[in-house]
């Protein structure tokens, strides 16, 4: 560059001299000695190039684009990268490690899953138990793994995953998955709910991973002589594009010969489906030229997944040997012998008993906390004196009042079970709870055995401040194993209740808190500040014994619900819809298997019956007309024989199949009840949003359950609501026949408006919700 720049001054400066000798003769006759001069150096270049002297022109740039690749935290090139060749986890002994991606996917069907809200969080809490033990409790965002570990032991078949949001500490998920790795064990990337099964170890040297990340550096080199700036370096992996000099500055982009530029980034690469990730890559630059130049390169990585195909040997052809002639035997005599089931259902059921006798039944509610006069002057728990409070007073009258109970809580949580079989022995217990957290309560019942219709019992012991009056939750799993055959069961409950009593209307006080209150932010000042308010609408559906099942948005077309799998109906329900040629009020009779007449009653037009038995593969149902005296069957209208064996390819039990004047509505099999009719709950909660109390004025509803809107707090009621705390202010039941409202696409609408005032600044506050399934 330098010699060019040169070459340039010489031809510049002769061209100059020769213009000005026309014009100017003295001038040049002056300068004789330095035009000689010149001209002897002019001539020796042009000698010493062989008289090829010409005017020089700019260059242009050259750039070379390289790359290598290698897969992270080993030295393999990634061109080397081979699909995984055993996709189902299978260790000789037991995987020591497993690994999962958290998806934030609701539940799949499956009923070993269950979902408590409308989709997992982003970020969520995962909690993975088993027999009293945790191995994995985090936060985890989503699309991210998490490893399940044992300290390089045997990690257990069967593995309860909890998925909670960390910032309501609210159960999102629960879900058990059994992984049987010591065998034919899960598949990788089969999906539990939120989480899919990503990779497993059996030994430090067995490792399957489906995820694996390749780390790339690609250098840009100036090969040729002249200064070069780059405007451009991406990287393409299958279609997404990566800039590699996105933010760089324009100085850092600036290569003189033989610098080079190096960036470096990171891709994943799926080994568990076969696929070819193809690679490309671009470099360009700019010089004084105004050409410019490139370099581009190219990879293709292809992913085999199994295992590699063996080179086929020469098989040598036996000669066949002469067939031996059969010899008569008698017929065996078919055992006719019951097998015995080995499949256990558990039937979780929360049974709220208060030691200390302050709370009484099912719904648990508080007495409160009597406040009586004291000293000189009144005064209340929870009074505020600059920057403390009271919450705790004693005298002569009322001895110690406080706004914390600490008598023992023990919350009794009976667990019947129900076994066809020999008996189940439990695996785990857990509650997760809005008031205490997760709790792994395995250590009270693992190991135990438990005989058909015996039962399990865990205790939990906590503390309440009964001066708030709140909404305590408790979702609850146990997880069994059949004895012998080692099928495991799971059931799960979500239960509920409601303790305390607020301090009178016209306190101004806020709720204490033993510990540091964390916030998302500061609390701001309560004299000026407006409230925040948030009307929350629940809607769930309920099970035969009125506890909750689902979500709304987790219920299905009934259509898609058959009895398949092999596993046998053992319960029916049906309902008499009637018609233009069938009576009012029929007679129908449900018999079959061993158990004979099941169900014998007089039924009228949309009523429903329901019922179990041990049908042995078969049903039969009649439907007569009433006799004389509408007390019993008469003649036989008609009749209708099922096959309950729910066998792969032969289902014929779906829900809202009609069959003459009646419409399947339930069936039950090893997975549980499913049912197109089901009683639906909307609760209506109204939620304060700030860090200081508020005061809740209406709660005006409007609901496809009820004719008129409705103020739930009517004046002059008012409702004190603690920080970030929420209180219910109605519910309301109502069977739906979700087969109809899928056939005629109808939707339920419920809608909430909600005014409230700052307790101190009074300043007002809305919020208007609403809700559709």
């Amino acid at each position: 560059m330098k010699f060019s720049a040169l070459c340039k001054l010489a031809v510049l400066s002769a061209s100059f001299s020769i213009g000005h000798a026309a014009k100017t003769a003295e001038y040049l006759s002056g300068k004789t000695n330095s035009l000689a001069e010149e001209d002897g150096m002019f001539w020796g270049r042009f000698l010493q190039s062989e008289g090829s002297m010409s005017v020089p022109r700019d260059e242009a740039c050259d750039i070379e684009l390289e790359q290598t690749c290698v897969l992270q935290g080993t030295d393999q090139p990634c061109v080397d990268i081979q699909g995984e060749e055993r996709l189902q986890c299978s260790c000789d002994d037991c995987a020591r490690e497993l690994r999962f991606r958290y998806t934030a996917t609701p539940c799949n069907g499956s009923p070993a899953c269950i979902d408590f809200g409308a989709l997992p969080p982003s970020s969520a809490r995962i909690s993975v138990t088993a027999g009293g033990t945790t191995y994995f409790n985090a936060d985890v965002s989503a699309n991210t793994d998490f490893v399940i570990t044992n300290a390089n032991s045997c990690l257990p078949d069967t593995l309860a995953v909890f998925v909670t949001d960390p910032s309501t500490n609210t159960a999102s998920q629960a879900v058990t998955i059994t992984t049987n790795c010591n065998a034919n064990g899960i598949t990788l990337l089969e999906a539990f709910g939120a989480v899919v099964f990503s990779g497993y170890s059996c030994s430090p040297s067995d490792v399957h991973n489906c995820f694996v990340n390749g780390e790339w550096d690609f250098c840009a080199n100036n090969i040729g002589t002249i200064d070069l700036t780059m405007t451009k370096l991406e990287v393409n992996v299958n279609g997404a594009v990566i800039d590699l000099i996105s933010g760089v500055g324009e100085e850092d982009l600036e290569l003189q010969p033989g610098e080079e530029y190096c960036a470096d980034t990171t891709t994943e690469f799926l080994l568990c489906v076969s696929g070819v990730y193809e690679v490309s890559a671009v470099v360009e630059a700019d010089d004084t030229s105004g050409i410019g130049c490139e370099s581009e390169l190219n990879v293709s990585l292809p992913i085999l997944v199994g295992p590699p195909v063996p080179v086929p040997v020469p098989v040598p052809v036996p000669v066949p040997l002469p067939a031996p002639v059969p010899v008569p035997q008698p017929t065996p005599i078919p055992d006719r012998t019951p097998a015995p089931t080995t499949e256990c259902n558990l039937f979780v059921a929360a049974e709220c008993t208060i030691q200390s006798g302050q709370f009484e039944g099912f719904l648990c509610e508080s007495p409160g906390i009597g406040i009586e006069p004291s000293c000189s002057s009144n005064l209340e728990l929870k009074n505020r004196f600059g920057a403390s409070q009271l919450v705790e007073f004693v005298n002569d009258l009322q001895g110690n009042v406080t706004c914390f109970n600490d008598a023992n809580f023990g919350f009794d949580i009976v667990v019947p079970v129900g076994i066809e079989g020999d008996a189940a022995e439990i695996i785990a217990l857990t509650a997760n709870t809005n008031f205490a957290g997760f709790l792994d309560l395995s250590d009270q019942v693992a190991g135990q055995i438990v005989e058909p219709g015996g039962s399990i019992s865990a205790n939990i012991v906590t503390t309440f401040d009964l001066t708030t009056r709140q909404r305590y939750t408790l979702l609850i799993q146990v997880v069994a194993s059949a004895i012998p055959s080692g099928t495991v069961c799971t059931g799960t409950n979500f239960t509920e209740f409601l303790a305390g009593n607020p301090p009178p209307i016209d306190s101004t006080t806020t709720a204490p808190t033993r510990g540091p209150t964390v916030s998302p932010a500061p609390t701001p000042d309560p004299q000026t500040t407006a409230c925040s308010v948030e009307g929350e609408l629940v809607c769930q559906t309920l099970d035969e014994t009125d506890r909750v099942f689902s979500f709304c948005d987790d219920i299905g077309n009934p259509v898609d619900s058959v009895c398949g799998e092999d596993l046998e109906a053992t319960a029916l329900g049906f309902r008499y819809n009637g018609g233009a040629t069938y009576p009012e009020s029929a007679w129908i009779t449900l018999a079959g298997g061993r158990t004979g007449t099941i169900i014998s009653q007089r039924i009228n037009v949309g009523d429903r019956i329901y019922a179990e038995g041990d049908f042995r593969g078969e049903a039969f149902v009649i439907v007569s007309a009433l006799n004389a005296g509408g007390t019993g069957p008469g003649d036989r209208i008609e009749q209708f024989e099922f096959d309950t064996n729910c066998r792969v390819g032969e289902e014929v039990l779906r829900l809202t199949d009609i069959y003459g004047s009646l419409e399947l509505t339930d069936y039950r099999n090893a997975l549980g009840r499913r049912s197109s009719v089901s009683n639906v709950r909307m609760q209506y909660f109204v939620r304060n949003l700030e860090g200081f109390p508020m005061i809740a004025e209406d709660a005006f509803v409007d609901s496809d359950f009820q004719i008129l809107v409705s103020d739930y707090i009517p004046d002059p009621t008012e409702i004190e609501i603690g920080p970030r705390q929420r209180v219910i202010v109605h519910e309301e039941t109502r069977e739906i026949d979700f087969g109809a409202k899928f056939a005629n696409n109808a939707n339920l609408s419920f809608a909430m408006n909600v005014t409230g005032r700052g307790e101190l600044s009074s300043i007002p506050c809305f919020d208007e919700s609403d809700y559709t399934f």
